[in-house]
């Protein structure tokens, strides 16, 4: 699926917007540069078509975070800036 993330750079809450092609799993996490999980946004079957799920960044630190969609066999990822 296409993967969106805005507002990025972010200061709180960002969305995370992606198209399923079809029904299945989704998981969408979110890493550290240092690549530890910082949080599962999404673990779960979702419908086709657009999809959108908001990330609360509040409790995180300021810096640059991956959010990596897995839906099928391939992995998208998308960098997010966050700056409070």
């Amino acid at each position: 699926g296409i993967l969106h993330v805005f507002p990025n750079p972010v200061s709180l809450i960002t969305t995370i917007e992606f198209q399923m092609p079809q029904p299945g799993s989704v998981r969408i996490d979110i890493h550290n540069m240092a690549r530890h999980l910082v949080d599962v946004i999404v673990n779960k079957y979702k419908p086709a078509g657009r999809n959108s799920v908001r990330w609360d960044a509040g409790s995180q630190p300021c810096g640059m975070y991956i959010c990596s969609l897995k839906a099928g066999p391939g992995v998208i990822r998308r960098k997010i800036i966050l700056s409070h």
